[in-house]
């Protein structure tokens, strides 16, 4: 049934509809393109940013990595919840912290970047 309904729906779709639809595609997939990018460029900075907080980014946003996982990635999947659960502290602490955590650090290194690139905020979140 799905099947007809999308063929049906293409059928429908004037030649512009589709145009329009195909270059909404293409503009997302770039603007992920350059946000992963953007994200990457950022972790790899070693002036700014230090191994681990680049793990922590690259883990939470590239990878898509909770805190628990990350601390999971961190101590094996042998830890004992105690030690997981102060690790997963110790991970989000280290990520949220206001002007030294791994977030205020890649924010600062980003804006950088970004100005570099001649990007605004606009031309990633659209």
């Amino acid at each position: 049934d799905s099947e007809i309904n999308e063929s049906a729906d293409k059928l429908s779709k004037t030649p512009e509809e589709e145009i329009i639809e195909i270059e909404e595609e293409r503009e997302g997939r770039c603007k992920e393109i350059i946000q992963k990018g953007l994200v990457l460029k950022v972790c790899l900075e070693p002036s700014r940013l230090s191994p681990k907080d680049g793990a922590y980014i690259r883990m939470r946003y590239l990878e898509g990595l909770g805190f628990k996982d990350m601390a999971i990635r961190e101590l094996g999947n042998g830890a004992d919840e105690g030690r997981l659960e102060r690790k997963v502290d110790a991970i989000r602490k280290q990520f949220t912290r206001p002007r030294t955590g791994s977030m205020a650090r890649f924010r600062v290194i980003l804006e950088r970047v970004m100005k570099e690139e001649n990007l605004s905020i606009k031309d990633i979140l659209g």
